[in-house]
This record gives structure tokens, sequence and C-alpha cells, in this order.
């Protein structure tokens, strides 16, 4: 029943990685991915799904334009951001991942000039994961890109020192989402592996970095179009938030006609706790 909607992958995570697969299924769709790597986005090249695809093999960051790679030994570690070892980060670092690296010279687009290229209308939800740039990305976006943007999912740094320069922290991002409508949904924490210890022990690092995950806030999404609280519903549905994805679906329903309003009746039944 989602008629538009678009997502857009940064970073692009394979399909059976990510909680939006659901989404895939959706015709009315349009699945972006991004990376500049494009090897990275070989595996795309057998796209099954109902949504439509479009793959970008470009860097994005906040202004456009020519901007510095810093391509590490492994590429997943690769950022716009300079990777940076502090004296108190060294001993959870591992070298051979993270402190070596080469610059390249790469040609970037905005995340603005990205999204101007598709449907002006429809509901966005945005996904990244690179390395530190990631709300450095979001602010590049049109005050009408953030209205319509209904959910963010995104990395930020947990470190008192983080191992990207300029690398925007946690609770800097919480308070800008905050700040431009949106609550934060989901939040996992991720420590680190290092130091290494013997096997015979249990052991856990610091934390490093975390996994949010932001949705415009419930009181903004009842007044939003019907099209982005169908996506809404989806997209609570996709990190199980069964209980707003109810609450807003009965609000959806009643704005909705025919097929549509048939399939969010037979959904609030299931979902309702007497079902």
């Amino acid at each position: 029943i989602i008629e538009r909607g678009i997502c857009v992958d940064l970073g692009a995570t394979k399909i059976n990685k990510t909680n939006w697969s659901i989404l895939c299924h959706a015709p009315g769709v349009r699945w972006i991915a991004v990376d500049p790597n494009a090897n990275n986005l070989e595996y795309l090249g057998n796209w099954a799904y109902k949504a439509s695809l479009r793959t970008v093999d470009r860097g994005l960051s906040r202004t456009g334009g020519s901007q510095t790679l810093y391509l590490t030994s492994v590429d997943s570690g690769s950022s716009l951001l300079e990777p940076v070892v502090s004296e108190s980060n060294k001993h959870r670092t591992d070298a051979d991942y993270f402190i070596t690296y080469r610059e390249l010279s790469i040609e970037t687009m905005t995340l603005a000039a990205l999204l101007e290229e598709e449907q002006a209308e429809w509901p966005i939800a945005v996904k990244l994961d690179t390395q530190g740039s990631e709300f450095d990305i979001l602010e590049g976006m049109t005050p009408d890109q953030w209205e319509r943007t209904v959910c963010v999912e995104l990395e930020a740094t947990l470190m008192a020192e983080p191992y990207y320069s300029n690398m925007a922290k946690f609770h800097d991002v919480l308070k800008e989402m905050e700040q431009k409508g949106f609550e934060l949904m989901r939040l996992k924490p991720i420590p680190g592996s290092l130091p290494a210890v013997a096997s015979d022990f249990e052991s856990t690092g610091a934390l490093v970095e975390c996994d949010a995950v932001f949705f415009r806030r419930y009181d903004q999404l009842i007044e939003a179009n019907q099209d982005s609280r169908l996506f809404a519903i989806a997209l609570y549905a996709s990190y199980q938030l069964w209980g707003d994805a109810l609450a807003l679906t009965r609000v959806a329903m009643k704005h909705a006609s025919g097929t549509v309003l048939s399939e969010l009746e037979s959904l609030a039944h299931i979902l309702s706790p007497e079902a």
C-alpha cells in the first residue's frame, strides 16, 4: 500500500543486513544505493525486488565538490574525515585496519542534489554508514527535504576522543535531531573489541559508537500527508515498533478508502491487543 517513498542507503548495506528489507518489496518505493566505491554496489546487479533501484557511485558531502577521501587499508574504514588515533585510544586501535591510510581526491555531491533528481513530494528515509561524516552529510539537505524526511538511521561516536577528526558525537546529533522535529526510537551501543586479552576471559571493550534510529515526531506524523503516514507505518514495522505502527495505522484509516483502507483494517486487527 506504499504508493510513494524514497529510501537512501549511504554506504550501501547488503539488503539482507538492513532493517529496511521489507521496503524493497513495495513497488512504490525508490531505493537509492550510494557508495563511492563502485565495487561495493556490484551485489545489486541481480536486483529482484519490486522497488525501483538507482545506484550512485559517488561520495556525498555537506557542500559537494572536490573532497579528500582517506582510504584505510580495510575499505570499510575509509572516510571523508581524517583518521586520528589519540594517546587515550591507541591501545584500542587495530593498526592494520585503521592507522595506515592514503589520500584520494574525489568529486562529491550533496544529499540535497541527489534528492533533487528524485520525486519532489515523496517522503524520505535515509540510512548512513559513512565513518564519521553522517550528520555532516545530512546537513546538506534543504529545509523542504528535512520536512519530508520520516526516518534517519545513522552511526555516531560515543568516544570522548573519536577515531576521526571533527566527528559528530552522539549527544550533539541527538540535540540537533530533536531540534529538527525528530525523536530517538532505537539505540544500539557498540563496544570495541580491543585491547585483546586471553581467551579464558570474557571481556567487553569500551563503547565506541552506536546505531541510532530517529523518526519524525509522532505528533508531526499525525499532521503529515497520507504518503508519509503509510511510509512511516512500514518503517515502524521494520524496527518492530509495532505499537507505534498500530497507533499510526488507526490515524491513517481515517483518511483511507478502497484497498488501502482494507489493508490498514487488516493490519490494525492483527496488531490490536484483543486480536
